[in-house]
């Protein structure tokens, strides 16, 4: 037996400025994944969503600052976190896993921290953050939202 492939459908969420250009594709519980960067391309992603896709509806976009993606901004925390809620509002999904690579793992963090009511849960993969800044944020995260 053949597998088909699975369909790749693509968005653009809009956003301050213009829009966020990403795909969605698989089918099952939705996963927001978010790349590293910034400065890197959303592609970095790609074997890592092929994985997910056969048990989950994987979405990915490209973040700001990169075609084909709005390139302008004030790049600040708020204006990421904003953007995650954007396309999450876009696609329709009031809850998402969120899956975050690098920069996105960081980012991954501040949506556990400031938006626990979108996440089914957040899992960060390589990221960086500061411990300072991270005692103050973390203690006011759900403890259902991020295990260890």
């Amino acid at each position: 037996a053949r597998i088909a492939p699975m369909t790749v459908d693509r968005f653009e969420a809009p956003v301050d400025g213009g829009v966020l250009a990403g795909t969605v594709t698989g089918d099952g519980p939705p996963v927001l994944v978010l790349h590293g960067g910034p400065g890197l391309s959303v592609s970095v992603m790609d074997g890592l969503i092929a994985e997910l896709v056969p048990a989950y509806r994987v979405a990915s976009f490209q973040q700001r600052g990169i075609e084909p993606s709005v390139l302008d901004g004030a790049f600040t925390i708020d204006e990421a976190l904003a953007e995650v809620a954007a396309v999450l509002d876009h696609l329709g999904w009031d809850r998402a896993y969120v899956l975050g690579f690098s920069w996105g793992g960081h980012l991954a963090f501040w949506v556990a921290a400031r938006l626990p009511h979108r996440l089914l849960r957040a899992t960060a993969m390589a990221a960086a953050c500061s411990h300072r800044r991270w005692r103050d944020v973390w203690p006011r995260t759900p403890a259902s939202t991020c295990r260890w």
